[in-house]
């Protein structure tokens, strides 16, 4: 799923826990840096800066420093200036907000970390004010050590992991920050209550950390207590990351992958994250709007011509994917109706017309059992049903295998019906035979070919095996477009709107059906057998030609005498 060109592709886990509101938006320093707020490193420098010391003139510092162990630098310093509260204080000066500081894509993350109930769960290492310049006065605010228990339901809060910088939260000192080393190991350690509430969030919710890099020491912290919480359970945490393309994909992927976390990568060209903050925002206001949201999609994108950039596919399938259909609903009512001549393609690879496993056109598979429509798919074959004037629509719907799904056919009824003037001859004949319950009933054979072909290849033969042996070879016409009077119709031979078709028999067993033959040509009885057939498969061919209109190609096969092609020959001598 992209938001905008270019952007992270969010794979379908993370959106779909995101509707379900299962997903979980941890936040790192990476998000406050666009409010002008600095990374962990700078900040270490930012209070070296703020006391005026030389970090360089103390080795154990510095050595720390080197090895970007930022909280082992600032529990030497605090040891060697015996003074915590001062070293504290630098830290809140480095964090202070200017007026300007863009924290829109806080405000973003917020909208998207907020259920329809208002409930909002979001997490962040951060210390600073970014996220209640934006958050709702009705959201409580936890910060260490005083955790809430993060289950589906109870929790509504935005969590500071390692403390929030307001003395109500952190003291007067600061003193319940989580910066020092030994901070840390008392809360992922010796006391463990960040350990416990990891714990927790990673059992019932999945987990997008945004603005962090897979080296952070945050990141190494939370993975070494949830591997020491969670081992030997086998349920590894559910962990996504928006990560920036460092080297090259492979390596940033598999330096991510090595602690656990999928990533979902971007190209970061400006230095500034530009894409991912854009993809945020963008997400955030398309899910603010709901429905409206989901329509705006829809009237921005729809009238889109070809070629049409993945980022736009994959919006008006989240648009058009909402369980009560409402938005394919809104479609299928617009007028003029945009046609969905270049969309058939998309949409189908994208799924929408066969969500819930149940496909609004197959090759026969689901006739028997059909499943009820999704209501988006159901809306959308209203869609298509004001538009079967349109060859595109009915190429691909003979592409797909002919066979309407039983709810589709009555719309394509009425839809005939009340457009006698608009469709022309060719393709009228042929929706009113696909839309036919007798063509439906010409489906493939459901039968067990392995354990049949194991019968007859025993000596075994019967009026059951018989049976099933004539379900198998019984013929199953099928609607195909006729290449060959399409090749006339471009040389000028034939009239040029015209819409030639031709029948191809298949047979119902498909491509079980060779291999049965020739199981019967080794049984014993092999000429009984075939003469016992003989009379049945006759007469199941005078039936199915009897159900197939000739008149659906313009009085004959094609323009010819010809009788209709056989999908797969099979000679039976």
């Amino acid at each position: 799923m992209q938001w905008v060109k270019d952007g992270p592709d969010i794979p379908p886990e993370v959106t779909q826990a995101f509707q379900k509101g299962q997903l979980v938006f941890f936040c790192g320093a990476g998000v406050s840096q666009r409010a002008g707020l600095p990374s962990f490193r700078d900040l270490v420098d930012a209070v070296y800066q703020g006391l005026h010391r030389e970090r360089a003139n103390h080795p154990l510092e510095q050595e720390a420093f080197e090895h970007q162990d930022y909280d082992q630098v600032l529990t030497n310093l605090e040891r060697a200036i015996d003074n915590k509260k001062l070293v504290r204080e630098k830290v809140a000066e480095a964090l202070e907000l200017s007026e300007n500081a863009d924290t829109l894509t806080h405000k973003a993350l917020l909208t998207l970390a907020t259920d329809a109930d208002g409930a909002c769960r979001l997490v962040t290492t951060n210390y600073d004010l970014c996220f209640s310049c934006h958050k709702n006065p009705s959201t409580p605010i936890h910060a260490a050590p005083r955790m809430p228990v993060p289950k589906p339901g109870r929790w509504n809060s935005i969590v500071h992991l390692h403390g929030f910088l307001e003395d109500e939260y952190c003291g007067p000192d600061k003193e319940e920050l989580v910066l020092s080393s030994a901070d840390f190991g008392a809360a992922y350690l010796v006391d463990g209550w960040a350990t416990r509430f990891l714990r927790e969030l990673f059992q019932h919710f999945t987990v997008l950390f945004v603005g962090y890099s897979a080296e952070d020491l945050v990141i190494r912290y939370m993975l070494q207590a949830l591997a020491v919480s969670l081992g030997g359970t086998g349920n590894g945490p559910k962990a996504f990351a928006f990560a920036e393309i460092r080297d090259d994909e492979k390596a940033t992927r598999s330096r991510w992958q090595a602690k656990g976390i999928e990533p979902i990568l971007y190209a970061n060209e400006d230095d500034h994250h530009e894409i991912l903050h854009n993809t945020l925002r963008t997400w955030a206001d398309r899910a603010s709007h709901g429905l409206l949201g989901r329509r705006s999609v829809l009237d921005d994108y729809i009238d889109y011509q070809p070629p049409v950039p993945p980022e736009v596919v994959d919006q008006l399938r989240w648009a058009l994917k909402d369980e009560n259909g409402a938005t394919a609903e809104y479609l299928a009512d617009q007028n003029p109706s945009p046609s969905p001549r270049h969309w058939l393609a998309l949409f189908d690879r994208a799924k929408l017309f066969s969500l819930n496993d149940a496909p609004l056109v197959d090759d026969g598979r689901s006739a028997l059992c059909p499943a009820p429509l999704h209501e988006a798919t159901w809306n959308l074959a209203r869609w298509l049903c004001r538009h079967l004037n349109e060859p595109e629509v009915l190429d691909w719907v003979l592409v797909k295998g002919g066979y309407l799904n039983p709810s589709f056919c009555p719309l394509v009824q009425q839809a005939l019906s009340e457009s006698s003037h608009t469709i022309s001859d060719e393709i009228r004949r042929a929706w009113t035979y696909l839309s036919r319950d007798s063509h439906l009933a010409a489906s493939r054979w459901r039968g067990d070919s392995y354990e049949l072909r194991k019968q007859i290849a025993s000596g075994e033969w019967d009026l059951h095996i018989k049976s099933e042996v004539v379900g198998m070879l019984e013929p199953a016409p099928v609607l195909k477009r006729d290449v060959i009077q399409d090749i006339f119709r471009e040389a000028g031979q034939v009239e040029s709107g015209s819409y030639p078709l031709d029948i191809q028999i298949n047979l119902a067993g498909g491509n079980d059906a060779p291999s049965l033959l020739d199981a019967i040509r080794s049984h014993p009885d092999c000429d009984s057998i075939l003469a016992s057939l003989l009379d049945d498969c006759t007469s199941c061919l005078r039936r199915s030609l009897s159900q197939t209109p000739l008149k659906v190609l313009g009085g004959g096969y094609g323009h010819s005498t010809t009788p209709p092609p056989v999908g797969r020959q099979t000679s039976v001598h």
